[in-house]
């Protein structure tokens, strides 16, 4: 065996000694949070592997002097557990105040029968080790078939230089237990572990070699989770491994090193699975290392919301594993609070041309369900206390009742003129709260826009066109509703309880979605009713029929035809006599007519305007009456 130079010291730990962790507690794993109303919901998983191996007392007591390319390792006789992978890994290091972290290092498995390295896994950082020993608890080991006798070398990355010689960290600690023979070992050739020139020697040495023999060296803190079968029971002992290394012949040399401190401890030849977690710690902060304890669920729980987050504003969170015996690290996760868009944010339109401005955003929104699903897949009208739109999911299994407040994550579309909000998956929509009642908008047939679209509404005072020719059971239709001067077109959707129906006749008020389909470029027409239940459909009994004409309140309705050519009619409504003044401006905020300046009665108005003279473009009309004050906006086409 080659001979090792005779600084490789040992170092005494004295100052401290940290707390005995029969089984440590492993942390959670794949912590996720997404945004929910007002705040954010956590989420992780948690399984431990069935079984870890263990051959030391938890106690750090000892640290190496290990040079570049050397690794300290444990070598585990698995030939019980045929067909075990290998789980995860922890350990203990401890710079002795020589560097402060975080350290690079690697592990290096090999073969020890065949003496064969199996994996290198690369690029790992430890935590800081300065002046306290640390425990890097579930590092992965991307569950590598499990030779027969493994063994696990810890190399360090991090280098300095003291007296012309290299020490790498981290460090592997050793513990205050008796040593056990053919278990621990020194690899001094990372490079090349097995010595490749030569059969008969190796680059690795059994521990107590190295370590001045007898009772002065003890076990170093490596603990190797495996899964075997799924089992969570192993056997109750597991003997040491044999020879260090075979089949290669291995000289004793014993170097006159200082040797290791040790105190009286037991051995633990195995250790149960990592019991369950009794509960879980719930951290949050600004700052990344800062995180305070917040709260704590019961160990079977695997989820935690948090509700009063300030939108884009930055968090971290954490959630850490406490079981009988340890408080497992913190598994952590950084967070920003997304903005939550109105429903007019996603639907403005500031260039007018009928296309949402932020088409393609990704966009998180809340709103109230306003319909029960209108497609075979899952279609459902959303609105807020301003505008709608629609909320369609390619899933069937999306299912939302009328009446549902809903936190909704999806990206902006338009289809057939209508502003969509599409999500990927049922889970993009959270409900928050259940029971409510949309608001209805009163509506006359003129007043149909891009303003409404999507929102429920209330047409007072109309009837249904040819109301024999109702669609089949099974079957979509398209009718049409008039007010005796005007048409609208009316949708009956066959998701819905109406087809196959016989609606009543004659006048009624009627309730639905006002929603578009259309092929025109740009999409300003196509607008219908869809009606949800059968209820919606209220037969009017001895109405007056200028009922609908007297001014219970001001409005100015959308001007009709829109788009127009060369002329439209701009109707409005007066709640008291009032001095009117109604306007039109081009795109530039420049009035180029001005067609009422005087006063007028209370009660319906309507003023015909001609743009025979004006070029095609998106013009806007206002009208002031009194305090009242509404613009709109119409587009001429040549």
């Amino acid at each position: 065996m080659k001979y090792l130079s005779a600084f490789f010291l040992i170092f005494l730990v004295s100052s401290f000694l940290t707390a005995k962790t029969a089984v440590k507690c492993l942390p959670p794993s794949d912590l996720q949070a997404v945004p929910v109303h007002n705040g954010a919901h956590l989420s992780w998983n948690y399984q431990t592997p069935d079984t870890v191996i263990s051959f030391n007392d938890g106690y750090p007591s000892g640290v190496w002097n290990t040079g570049q390319y050397h690794a300290l390792g444990v070598v585990y006789d698995l030939s019980a557990f045929n067909g075990a992978t290998l789980a995860k890994l922890d350990f203990v290091h401890y710079s002795r105040e020589k560097l402060a972290g975080p350290y690079l290092y690697r592990i290096h498995i090999l073969d020890m029968d065949n003496s064969a390295v199996v994996a290198v896994i690369d690029s790992l950082t430890a935590g800081d080790a300065y002046d306290m020993p640390r425990y890097e608890i579930g590092i992965e080991l991307d569950s590598i078939a499990a030779p027969a006798r493994v063994g696990i070398f810890i190399e360090g990355l991090s280098i300095i230089t003291e007296n012309g010689k290299a020490y790498s960290f981290p460090v592997v600690m050793s513990d205050t237990s008796t040593y056990i023979d053919n278990l621990n070992f020194y690899c001094t050739d990372t490079r090349d572990p097995f010595y490749a020139s030569d059969p008969n020697f190796s680059n690795i040495y059994d521990a107590k070699m190295v370590g001045g023999g007898g009772d002065k060296t003890t076990n170093f803190i490596i603990d190797l989770w495996i899964n075997y079968e799924n089992v969570s029971t192993r056997i109750s002992s597991l003997s040491p491994a044999g020879q260090a290394v075979t089949p290669h012949a291995a000289e004793t040399t014993v170097l006159d090193l200082e040797p290791m401190h040790r105190l009286n401890g037991s051995y633990h030849s195995l250790k149960a699975a990592s019991s369950p977690p009794l509960e879980f710690k719930i951290f949050k902060g600004s700052v990344e290392d800062s995180l305070v304890l917040i709260d704590a669920v019961p160990g079977d729980c695997l989820a935690y919301d948090y509700v009063g987050l300030a939108e884009q504003t930055p968090y971290y969170f954490g959630v850490s594993a406490v079981n009988d015996l340890s408080v497992s690290l913190i598994e952590k996760i950084s967070y920003k609070h997304p903005k939550t868009w109105s429903v007019s944010e996603i639907r403005a339109d500031e260039n007018a041309d009928f296309v949402p401005d932020s088409l393609g955003k990704e966009v998180y929104f809340a709103g109230l369900v306003n319909s029960p699903n209108l497609s075979e897949n899952g279609a459902y009208y959303v609105q807020d206390t301003d505008a709608g739109l629609l909320l369609g999911c390619n899933s069937a299994e999306l299912d939302l009742q009328v009446g549902d407040s809903v936190f909704a994550h999806g990206f902006i579309q338009q289809q057939q003129g209508l502003t969509v909000v599409a999500l990927d998956a049922p889970s993009d929509v959270q409900v928050f709260a259940a029971g409510n009642t949309p608001d209805t908008v009163k509506l006359a047939i003129l007043d149909e826009s891009e303003d409404y679209e999507g929102q429920l509404v209330m047409l007072e005072n109309v009837f249904i066109v040819n109301p024999g020719s109702w669609p089949a059971a099974g079957v979509d239709g398209l009718k049409q509703i008039s007010d005796g001067s005007h048409q609208l077109d009316l949708f009956i959707d066959k998701e819905t309880d109406i087809d196959g129906w016989t609606p009543p006749q004659g006048n009624m008020n009627l309730i639905g979605v006002l929603s578009q389909s259309t092929t025109s470029v740009p999409p300003f027409d196509g607008y219908r009713v869809i009606p949800r239940f059968q209820s919606d459909f209220i037969p009017v009994v001895g109405i007056n029929e200028n009922e609908s004409l007297s001014a219970h309140s001001f409005a100015l309705r959308q001007n009709y035809p829109n788009p127009f050519n060369p002329e439209t009619v701009i109707s409005y409504k007066l709640a008291v006599g009032s001095w009117v003044r109604l306007s039109v401006y081009n795109a530039l905020g420049q009035e180029v007519k001005r067609l009422v300046n005087n006063r007028q009665e209370v009660g319906a108005h309507s003023v015909k305007f001609d743009g025979i003279n004006l070029p095609s473009g998106v013009y806007f009309y206002q009208l002031k009456a009194g305090a009242f004050e509404q613009t709109r906006k119409m587009l001429l086409l040549r």
